[in-house]
């Protein structure tokens, strides 16, 4: 597969398992708003750390994968 490809796969997979934990909890504390929907649950700041913690951890893999070579 192609490298880029590949870390592109790799940053919306952490923000994909991000979203979910932020999801969990959430669920866990009593915060999810019922009423509202699903779409509802996440706030604009929660898309923003997401992503950047999606860029953070794919620069970070990219960073050690260079070094093993």
């Amino acid at each position: 597969m192609n490298s880029k490809l590949s870390l592109l796969l790799y940053g919306i997979a952490a923000f994909l398992v991000f979203m979910v934990l932020t999801w969990l909890l959430k669920l866990a504390g009593g915060k999810l708003p019922v009423e509202d929907g699903f779409l509802d649950v996440y706030r604009q700041q929660d898309y923003i750390i997401g992503i950047v913690i999606a860029i953070v951890l794919t620069f970070s893999h990219a960073q050690k994968r260079k070094l093993k070579k």
